[in-house]
């Protein structure tokens, strides 16, 4: 979400799990001082608290509670935006969900969550025009069709791997192959600052759902090692949880 929304040219604010001066994030300080410049980095920890399982789960509540609603993209039975989600409900913002296919469990919390009342969304334009209805003077929908689809070609300097090329042709299958070589860069940038194991453990997975133990075997690394990187790469938005204990590389 974080690169997303800053390849996309726009401010966000990062609700840290632990403290601001633990050095989490700290193997891309560049990224950092960008969203501290551009947004906010904030935490209700105290200096020198380190991330755990505990503590993301308790931020979400801050994450919800400082936005007005809630976007639920992909959520399997266990998934992680649930609890983002319920602190929503339990906060009175709104809850979005983008309904996805009734056989398939990794839809399966986005399914409850559309049954318990969250509003079904296709688009973004969807989300906006709720809000343009509440605030008219902030969000004019005669702009929305302006915004850029594409990935931004300013990026910042630490989300890409190589030099920033520039849009020549307005060949759409061309437009199409930069995005990718955008999100591919983004994704080599995120997993260069995970750790040494993290990375092991992401590449064993090799477009492969594992379980953890499948993973300790793959990787060579004993389990507890295994379980901290899963932890991490989970943080980092590079694995998801999926049913049955297994986990797939993103």
């Amino acid at each position: 979400a974080l690169t997303g929304a800053l390849a996309a040219g726009g401010k966000t604010v990062a609700v840290l799990g632990c403290a601001v001066n633990y050095p989490y994030l700290m193997q891309n300080q560049k990224m950092r001082e960008h969203i501290a410049k551009t947004g906010a980095l904030i935490s209700e920890y105290p200096p020198g608290t380190p991330p755990s399982k505990t503590t993301f789960p308790c931020r979400n509540r801050l994450i919800s509670g400082i936005s007005l609603g809630t976007a639920v993209i992909e959520a399997s039975g266990k998934s992680g935006s649930l609890i983002t989600a319920n602190f929503a409900v339990d906060q009175g913002r709104d809850v979005f969900v983008l309904p996805g296919r009734a056989d398939s469990p990794n839809y399966a919390g986005s399914l409850r969550l559309l049954e318990d009342g969250a509003k079904p969304v296709y688009k973004a334009r969807d989300i906006l025009e709720e809000y343009a209805r509440m605030y008219p003077h902030r969000l004019d929908m005669r702009d929305v069709d302006k915004l850029v689809t594409e990935p931004a070609d300013d990026l910042p300097g630490f989300m890409l791997a190589e030099e920033k090329t520039t849009k020549t042709s307005p060949n759409p299958n061309k437009k199409s192959a930069q995005t990718i070589q955008t999100g591919e860069r983004i994704k080599k940038n995120i997993l260069e600052g995970v750790s040494q194991n993290a990375l092991i453990v992401y590449n064993a997975f090799d477009n492969a759902t594992l379980q953890c133990d499948e993973a300790a075997r793959k990787s060579g690394l004993p389990i507890g090692q295994v379980l901290s990187a899963i932890t991490e790469l989970e943080i980092a938005g590079c694995l998801e949880a999926l049913p049955g204990n297994r986990y797939k590389a993103l």
